[in-house]
């Protein structure tokens, strides 16, 4: 995550939370 761009991590935190919430 300290790789990727803030904006970058803000993506990949939202997809996190919506893979969450699907499963």
């Amino acid at each position: 995550m300290l790789s990727l761009r803030k904006g970058e991590e803000c993506i990949i935190m939202k997809d996190n939370k919506i893979m969450l919430i699907i499963l």
